[in-house]
């Protein structure tokens, strides 16, 4: 099998219509697996190029949660990171979550859930509307459609909906240091509901998804009035609570031109996770 070095002193290797990725700089164990043709691959690069996650907390968060999970590349991302806290990672998809387990399953301070996040327990659906595998979203099974009424639905199935009190509850966690989430417009419910939780976390990392359910920005701002603290990074948002230990190193997220956010290029980020760039057209 040919193994290809990655310009930023990695490997990579297709495997089975999957590309394998391996770094020298962390422990060999650990290879992140990405589907050829798929948007795993921007996915990958997003998180482990553009360092969309790569806030530099005050304090570094003991517990995470990593809501729309997908396929565990941001997970194992948080988990090598931040390898002394405990990570419970949720995602709705069997496809995806099946990969998740492939890539996080040597981490063992993860916690793995195939369910969907939402307001209230219950079942969901789960809809393809053709945005190939990272544009999944669930809705309540009452208010499913058919492909054969709307004329774009690929596919459905039924999945689990679990709130954030449920996994807190479970879980035995007190307090979510930093909420990842990218739920493809669930986040409309979620935090249309989000009083019995939102007091006990301190920083929420999110993109929002108007374009797919309009009200996801409103309900959002709307549940994150103590979250006082707002910093932007392409499409991501980091609102952080007043005087939380979660605080960010501000002058690390401002770049020579004083754009908030942005990644100083003079910095040396403390991840020490070199993956190679995979090239978008594999």
């Amino acid at each position: 099998m040919k193994i290809l070095r990655g310009r930023l002193g990695g490997s990579w290797q297709s495997i089975n219509g999957m590309v394998g990725i391996a770094s020298e700089y962390i422990s060999s164990d650990i290879q992140l697996l990405v589907r050829l043709g798929t948007p795993d691959i921007t996915v990958f690069n997003e998180i482990y190029h553009e360092k969309e996650h790569d806030w530099d907390f005050e304090v570094a968060p003991e517990t995470i949660m990593d809501a729309g999970a997908y396929t565990g590349l941001s997970t194992a991302y948080f988990a090598v990171r931040y390898p002394g806290a405990k990570i419970i990672a949720i995602e709705p998809s069997e496809d995806n979550f099946s990969l998740l387990i492939r890539n996080v399953g040597k981490l063992e301070n993860v916690h793995a859930i195939n369910a969907a996040l939402w307001s209230e327990p219950g079942s969901l659906v789960l809809t393809d509307p053709g945005r190939d595998y990272w544009g999944l979203t669930v809705q309540e099974s009452d208010t499913s459609t058919s492909a054969d009424q709307t004329g774009s639905l690929v596919s459905t199935s039924k999945v689990d909906a679990l709130t954030i009190s449920d996994l807190m509850s479970d879980y035995e966690v007190d307090r979510v240091n930093l909420l990842k989430l990218d739920i493809e417009g669930s986040e409309k419910e979620v935090f249309s509901n989000a009083r019995p939780w939102i007091d006990r976390v301190d920083a929420i990392s999110i993109e929002l998804h108007d374009r797919f359910k309009p009200g996801c920005t409103r309900a959002f701002f709307g549940a994150v009035t103590d979250f006082p603290i707002e910093l932007r990074r392409g499409e991501k948002i980091l609102v952080i609570r007043d005087n939380s230990p979660m605080g960010v190193v501000i002058e690390q997220l401002i770049d020579p031109s004083g754009e908030c956010g942005s990644i100083n290029p003079h910095r040396q980020s403390r991840l020490h996770l070199h993956y190679p760039l995979i090239p978008n057209s594999l």
